[in-house]
């Protein structure tokens, strides 16, 4: 049985370029259809609610931006009618009308979306999944039995090549996002950083597990990624995300390094 080869802690501080604001796009140019498209499009899982002492279940937002319909927005296979008013890339936001011409923002910052409403009201989401084919007809359909759209033709699958390359260009966590089912799984699944952090985390384990040199040996590297994944999921934003992910990298790439000498030289 191998003695734990693990450092203490590593502090790490992440530092982000500082960017010049940028002014809000309006709606109905090509770089507005496009920040919807790839920053803010996709499925979102909304909350559970309590009423009654019964639990309500809010189930998914979709949002994604059509060719033809512009901005479309639903809560399971309702159509929420709003109307994009402006984009602003700096806040990772855009600005929505709703159909009484108030004004509404969505804004998607790490894999955790807020909905402020024009009363003031707030609905929280975790990000879940980039849009699908079945995900854009489930839109595409309650738009237009909410009588907001007519479609002729299908451009779903030129929307779909592109989004495969967009997803392509991305990285990928170790897990399947179409899966994902916390919110924590929903905060990697929406953030490039993050999903490259867990790819790595996930490499490195299996490096670490094909160093074991017995089946006590694995055990042991198993009860330890299960106690980092406790630690983990009990992170609440993307920053904690973040230290945790660095830490587990930093701990396995030397567990890795220290497994792969000779054992009279660990």
């Amino acid at each position: 049985m191998l003695k734990k080869i693990i450092p203490a802690a590593i502090v790490v501080a992440l530092s982000v370029a500082s960017l010049p604001a940028l002014a809000a796009i309006p709606a109905g140019s090509p770089q507005a259809a496009e920040f919807v498209q790839q920053s803010l499009a996709g499925v979102y899982s909304l909350p559970d609610r309590y009423s009654h002492g019964m639990v309500i279940k809010d189930g998914l937002l979709r949002v994604d931006y059509h060719p033809s319909i512009g901005l479309m927005v639903a809560q399971n296979d309702t159509a929420l009618p709003f109307k994009l008013e402006s984009v602003d890339p700096d806040n990772h936001s855009m600005n929505l009308l709703d159909k009484a011409g108030r004004l509404a923002t969505f804004q998607n910052t790490f894999g955790i979306a807020s909905l402020t409403l024009g009363d003031g009201g707030v609905q929280q989401m975790a990000y879940v999944r980039p849009m699908a084919g079945q995900d854009r007809d489930i839109l595409v359909k309650a738009y237009v039995d909410a009588g907001l759209a007519v479609v002729q033709g299908d451009p779903a699958p030129v929307m779909q090549a592109e989004s495969t390359v967009n997803a392509q260009a991305k990285p990928v966590p170790g897990f399947d996002c179409k899966k994902a089912s916390t919110a924590v799984e929903g905060m990697v699944c929406g953030s490039s950083d993050l999903a490259g952090l867990d790819a790595r985390v996930s490499v490195l384990y299996r490096q670490v597990m094909d160093y074991a040199a017995d089946d006590a040996d694995r055990e042991y590297f198993r009860g330890d990624q299960r106690e980092w994944l406790g630690k983990r999921n009990g992170c609440s934003s993307v920053e904690c995300l973040a230290g945790v992910y660095t830490e587990r990298v930093e701990i396995l790439e030397l567990m890795a390094q220290q497994l792969s000498k000779p054992a009279e030289f660990r």
